[in-house]
């Protein structure tokens, strides 16, 4: 008979900075496809810990990783243009 594995719930409170993740948890969390996710982890901008065939995450590397998506838009100019 094959092992079931036991997925902890997320808190009500989303993502702790400490807490273990995985792949299920964090597309949850995040609200995004498992693609994503995957693509993440495969061009090395998510970091992730593999035990046994599971890929966990641990909070601390998806603030990282958000972080690092960041868009930074340059202001805008307040005067107007002279054509």
């Amino acid at each position: 008979m094959p092992k079931t594995r036991k997925v902890v719930p997320l808190s009500d409170s989303g993502a702790h900075r400490d807490g273990i993740y995985t792949a299920t948890q964090v597309q949850k969390l995040i609200g995004l496809g498992s693609d994503v996710v995957r693509e993440a982890v495969r061009a090395g901008r998510l970091r992730v810990a593999m035990v046994g065939r599971m890929q966990i995450f641990l909070g601390e590397w998806l603030a990282e990783w958000v972080k690092s998506c960041e868009v930074r838009r340059s202001p805008i100019d307040a005067t107007p243009s002279t054509n």
